[in-house]
């Protein structure tokens, strides 16, 4: 942003802001997705004149997940901590919740015992939840039919979506946490008829199907974005425990 004066107001009013440290450091994560999204757009202007600072405060809500998440990634600062990261964990399980929520609390009460304290630190918190996702993750080999095969499929996932979550303009809000695909193309893996044809369909509806029954992928069918009318997908949610083992944000 140096050879330009288009964000000198954004910049001013960031300066000037009066908050907590972590907002202040969300307030400049923000703003420089912005530049980043301003400096990569397709239009350019004819006179190199201030934005208004009204244009960052538009997406401002939308990005701080995204900063904040960035932030965390960046300089290793905890995100897997508080009831609302332990809720978002849980991927619509009810049991899943309660088995988080359980070591959390025998970590509490063995504190409490040994130091007279009766709070987690968010790192102690983060390293804990992390701890309980590897083992989630380490189970999936041996417990899941296909296992080895889903592990594999998982991890390829999870690649793509960090790649795609840390890109500088921070295209998806808060971040990359699953995949589409087509509905008429979910079928076609389903259906006996093409699975002769394409033997390796079979193979791909399998590890699908263990992945869905086992709660590792969560699937939103008639997914649509846009406009009316257009193809419909069915979107794959990856459970939130596995993006606390690969250090994904729970969008």
């Amino acid at each position: 942003a140096q050879f330009t004066k288009k964000f000198n107001e954004w910049m001013l009013e960031q300066e000037n802001y009066q908050g907590t440290q972590k907002e202040k450091a969300i307030g400049w994560r923000v703003l420089e997705i912005n530049v980043q999204r301003n400096l990569t757009g397709v239009q350019t202007q004819l006179f190199d004149s201030p934005l208004e600072v009204q244009e960052q405060h538009k997406s401002f809500s939308q990005i701080a997940p995204a900063a904040e998440y960035f932030l965390n990634e960046n300089y290793e600062i905890p995100y897997f901590y508080g009831f609302a990261r332990l809720a978002s964990l849980a991927s619509y399980n009810v049991e899943q919740f309660i088995e988080i929520a359980g070591y959390l609390f025998d970590e509490i009460i063995s504190k409490s015992q040994l130091d007279h304290l009766t709070t987690l630190t968010p790192y102690e918190q983060e390293a804990l939840i992390k701890k309980i996702a590897r083992k989630y993750w380490d189970d999936i080999p041996r417990s899941v039919p296909n296992g080895v095969l889903v592990s594999k499929f998982i991890t390829e996932i999870c690649k793509m979506a960090h790649e795609q979550t840390m890109r500088p303009t921070a295209p998806y809000l808060p971040g990359v946490t699953g995949i589409g695909i087509t509905t008429s193309n979910y079928f076609k893996l389903h259906d006996t008829g093409m699975q002769k044809l394409k033997p390796h369909y079979s193979e791909i509806a399998e590890v699908l199907q263990s992945c869905i029954s086992y709660n590792i992928l969560r699937p939103e069918y008639g997914y649509k974005q846009g406009q009316k009318g257009k193809t419909t997908h069915v979107v794959l949610q990856l459970n939130r425990l596995l993006c606390a083992h690969f250090g994904m944000p729970l969008g």
